[in-house]
């Protein structure tokens, strides 16, 4: 299972999600039967799996998984958790991508909150849920929400990556199209 799902993160590793998915499926699968599925080698690879799933649009699936990692994070660590918390993340960013973002904004608010209590204020996995969160507000119309949540993003994860990483690019992004809503008239966008 660690061979097959080291060939499927090479393959992520290069940006071939095609190759890279159906070794995470055979590493996950020897894992749950070896391991049973609440192991934390098949929960990584059913996370694995499930990121791999919402990168080539597989969203229903990905949820499902998703949900399962979830459910298995709040039984095994607790609600109150950091791996509670992006598993809570995760799932919003799924059902926002799908759309549903009055769904995704509860789960992506109760990870944050947990983040907040665990994790140092500038951890880049706070920085993450915020993102997700002030991505969510936008796509809700909720621009005076989402622009400093949109602003401590950029913060956190420029001086934890610097100004030149891909995920400070995307907090810029964000921060920019915050902006740009917040610009527009009401119901134009």
């Amino acid at each position: 299972a660690q061979t097959v799902a080291a060939l499927g993160a090479y393959h992520s590793g290069r940006g071939d999600l095609r190759a890279a998915e159906p070794h995470f499926r055979q590493a996950l699968d020897i894992r749950e039967r070896v391991l049973g599925a609440e192991h934390p080698l098949p929960l990584n690879s059913l996370d694995y799996l499930a990121k791999a799933l919402v990168e080539l649009g597989q969203l229903d699936e990905a949820e499902t998984l998703f949900r399962r990692v979830l459910a298995a994070h709040e039984s095994r660590v607790g609600p109150q958790h950091s791996d509670t918390a992006f598993a809570l993340t995760a799932l919003g960013e799924v059902l926002a991508k799908k759309g549903a973002h009055a769904a995704a904004e509860p789960l992506i608010r109760r990870a944050l909150a947990v983040q907040q209590q665990v994790l140092p204020s500038d951890h880049p996995d706070t920085g993450l849920s915020m993102w997700h969160l002030a991505e969510t507000l936008r796509a809700l119309g909720r621009a005076d929400e989402a622009e400093p949540l949109a602003r401590r993003t950029l913060q956190i994860w420029e001086a934890s990556f610097g100004p030149e990483h891909e995920w400070t690019a995307w907090a810029l992004i964000n921060l920019a199209e915050v902006l740009y809503l917040d610009l527009q008239p009401q119901g134009i966008g």
